[in-house]
């Protein structure tokens, strides 16, 4: 197959896609739609699960490094989602109960954010400018500094 192929075109409905990240294996898409976080199969494109993730726009989604997580980012805040709980649970449509935790609310919008590479922080980045580094396993802000100049607009680590 040549590298500009395309194996898979699909349209998915709503006005706004704001965020698509795929999963480690490969097998799931994740899309921020609006205030939807929705998890659609990368064979055929079939939706999996559709939740109301955010009161704002999803403007960021990111799988953890083994896949068993996704985090969302909107307005400002950030919240980790099981996975395999979202796919098993077909009353999962709402935000209540369903997030694995809300991070610490950022006094501004969420620009950025990447997981650790062992998955047991994230990274997020405002536009105040703030980075904030937190602990899974808790909740624990290890890191909250405010920056001197200019807001990221992504993290990695």
């Amino acid at each position: 197959m040549e590298t500009s192929d395309v194996q898979h075109r699909w349209k998915f409905g709503l006005p706004h896609s704001w965020q698509l990240a795929v999963s480690p294996d490969g097998k799931l898409l994740a899309t921020g739609e609006d205030d939807w976080l929705q998890l659609r199969s990368t064979e055929d494109g079939k939706l999996l699960r559709r939740v109301q993730a955010h009161i704002h726009n999803v403007d960021r989604a990111l799988f953890s490094p083994d896949g068993k997580r996704i985090a969302s980012f909107g307005g400002n805040i950030a919240r980790i989602w099981e996975v395999e709980r979202l796919l098993k649970d077909p009353e999962a449509w709402s935000i209540v109960g369903d997030e694995k935790a809300s991070l610490p609310i950022h006094t501004s919008m969420v620009q950025g954010g990447a997981y650790s590479p062992d998955g047991a922080s994230v990274a997020s980045s405002d536009n105040q400018p703030r980075i904030m580094l937190t602990n899974l396993a808790d909740g624990s802000q290890k890191l909250s500094e405010e920056l001197g100049v200019g807001a990221p607009s992504s993290v990695a680590f």
